[in-house]
């Protein structure tokens, strides 16, 4: 092969080499069988153990809601003070619209960091770590509302 020299780095210049290929495309080149597996914040490690244990909380909330709010009567204690006693009262709905909000921040809160992934990763990483923080407090609130009525 024949090279020249290139006259601002004054390194020597071999022509890339032309190769034959397949017809089809290699199976890297093809969609994936499993579209879900095609989310970029999925095929990090961090990011798919992260949204895994912050959707299972969620899960859990969800299984809290359907097993114990059924067996409490109305009107149920949404927040009370030390201080001042019982401050709010609420329906079972309340319960179930405190669950929803969670799910909708989850949800809200993924696909932000999926389109944030390739541009900004920490702002990516950030918004899955608070996914946890998240449903934990949803978890904790749900609970405490069960455990004290």
């Amino acid at each position: 092969m024949r090279g020249w020299r290139n006259w601002q780095t004054h390194y020597l210049e071999v022509v890339a080499p032309v190769r034959a290929w397949r017809f089809e495309s290699s199976p890297a080149h093809m969609k994936k069988a499993f579209h879900f597996l095609s989310i970029p914040i999925l095929q990090q490690k961090f990011t798919l153990i992260t949204s895994i244990v912050a959707l299972s909380t969620l899960i859990i909330g969800l299984g809290l809601i359907l097993f114990k709010l059924s067996a409490l009567s109305s009107p149920l204690i949404i927040h009370f003070d030390s201080f001042n006693g019982i401050d709010l009262f609420g329906e079972k709905t309340d319960v179930w619209g405190i669950w929803i909000t969670g799910l909708v921040m989850f949800i809200t809160n993924t696909v932000i960091a999926n389109e944030f992934f390739y541009r900004l990763r920490p702002i990516s990483y950030f918004l899955i770590s608070a996914n946890v923080i998240l449903t934990i407090l949803i978890l904790v609130v749900i609970s405490t509302i069960i455990t004290i009525n």
